[in-house]
């Protein structure tokens, strides 16, 4: 893959992806590009959301321009060089912008006037710098061989996500941690632990657990948040074999069995019931517990209208 991702430290175990369940469909085509969609997705979903100033901007520029040449855009690196052909910006060939060993490549360079003086150029080298501090180590930790390749993936994603909400509506943003998500890609043959694990999570979204059954978990390892989308996904040659293997509880509970014995879940569920109970991983008892006390504030509910129907038919 072209994407590659760092060593990463305990800070960013804590950092989360997010992008369109829809994806998942296209790991069903190709697996590899597929995730390369679902990942650069949520590196730039999360870069677009970063705040900046232009002297940030203006200096982190300079410095992919004079160092990092193969990272940033082709369309910004030939403005920067068609100005500097013109005299517009003036560069250090000698010291590539540093002074005793800081980088201060703005005084006498002209690049503020130009950002200022040119959309597209700004557009580009802020975007160039939000997405130097998503994947910087105090962030996201990843390493980018291109810029473009970035862009190019999250456009591509973004008109998947339009296309399926323009005919099921408002599609999920599960948020992944980072680490699993790696963890997981490493080893494609496992495709279907990281498909139903994101599935699961759609569901969950911010809540402490769900109620859910199988035949739902299914739906969104195929990228299918309601049944008009899983009907349509289910003609899929490509998704019919999982539909049939999963289809089956023995394959389903084997599946969820090893989500909760890799700790990415927990789920609860009687035998033979249809409902199950789904959270992020904790232990079984605290998933009980968090089950009782909602029946618990449930059964004082139900109690307490009781009582008020009791008084006001007695008064």
């Amino acid at each position: 893959m072209n994407l590659r991702s760092a060593t990463m430290d305990k800070k960013n175990e804590y950092k989360y992806l997010q992008f369109p369940l829809c994806l998942i469909k296209e790991t069903y085509k190709n697996v590899d590009h597929g995730l390369n969609l679902i990942i650069r997705f949520g590196i730039m979903h999360y870069a677009l959301k970063i705040k900046y100033n232009l002297q940030d901007v203006a200096v982190q520029l300079m410095y992919y321009y004079y160092r990092k040449q193969d990272v940033l855009q082709k369309d910004i690196f030939k403005r920067l060089e068609s100005a500097a052909d013109r005299g517009d910006l003036i560069t250090d060939q000698d010291y590539n912008g540093f002074i005793q060993g800081k980088f201060e490549p703005l005084e006498g360079s002209g690049i503020m006037e130009l950002l200022e003086a040119n959309p597209k150029l700004k557009e580009g080298a802020i975007l160039n710098y939000q997405l130097h501090i998503a994947t910087s180590k105090g962030h996201l930790n990843f390493g980018i061989k291109n810029n473009d390749e970035i862009i190019q993936s999250y456009n591509e994603a973004k008109k998947i996500k339009e296309n399926f909400e323009d005919n099921f509506g408002p599609d999920s943003m599960p948020s992944v941690k980072t680490n699993i998500l790696l963890d997981l890609r490493k080893n494609t043959n496992n495709i279907d632990i990281l498909r139903a694990y994101i599935g699961i999570l759609s569901l969950i979204g911010q809540r402490n657990f769900i109620s859910t059954s199988k035949p739902v978990i299914l739906s969104r390892m195929i990228g299918a948040k309601s049944k008009d989308a899983y009907t349509f996904f289910s003609d899929d040659p490509m998704i019919q074999p999982t539909i049939k293997k999963y289809s089956h509880r023995y394959w389903m509970d084997k599946l969820l069995d090893t989500l909760a014995q890799r700790k990415f879940i927990m789920c609860l569920a009687r035998k033979h019931e249809r409902k199950l109970f789904v959270s992020r991983y904790m232990e079984p008892m605290q998933l009980a517990e968090l089950l009782k006390s909602r029946q618990d504030k449930h059964e004082l509910k139900k109690k307490q209208k009781e009582a008020l129907q009791h008084l006001y038919s007695t008064t």
